[in-house]
């Protein structure tokens, strides 16, 4: 087999791993979405929960607001999780396309630099309804019980 023609097979070979890990990408930022969405319908429905089956209906308990920072924190942490793996498969797409561009000469390929950390998988701007939850819990059960 001629080199150019290893060249062309490995390149072709490295298209469709990137295409692959595109859509996986793609599904990895769906389900991010998704755990938004299940986060606020079950908050909803575990302070429903909480108010209906108090023993004194009248009374505000430190359960109010515990449960739901729980359930917050537990998807943040799980949306902080896909955020990194979405990371990190975009840097092994980066990877393969370096490959692609040294194989064939070019050098004037520009990547986008990403940094694979834990710190910014989990503070980072798709994380502010976390955030947010968090301040509006700590801060109500602060003014309520405080």
């Amino acid at each position: 087999m001629a080199e150019d023609d290893k060249k062309t097979s490995h390149d072709d070979l490295d298209i469709v791993e990137i295409d692959q890990l595109h859509n996986a990408v793609l599904q990895m930022s769906k389900s991010c979405f998704e755990y938004k969405k299940i986060c606020i319908g079950l908050l909803g429905a575990a302070i429903a929960l909480i108010v209906k089956f108090s023993p004194e209906s009248n009374h505000i308990t430190n359960t109010i607001f515990i449960v739901p920072l729980i359930i917050v924190v537990s998807f943040w942490l799980a949306d902080s999780t896909a955020y990194y793996y979405q990371v990190a498969t975009r840097y092994r797409m980066n990877k393969i396309r370096e490959d692609i561009a040294l194989r064939n000469n070019i050098e004037e390929y520009n990547i986008k630099e990403l940094k694979l950390s834990i710190f910014t998988s989990l503070f980072n701007g798709s994380m502010i309804l976390y955030f947010t939850l968090i301040f509006f819990f700590i801060i109500s059960w602060c003014l309520l019980l405080g």
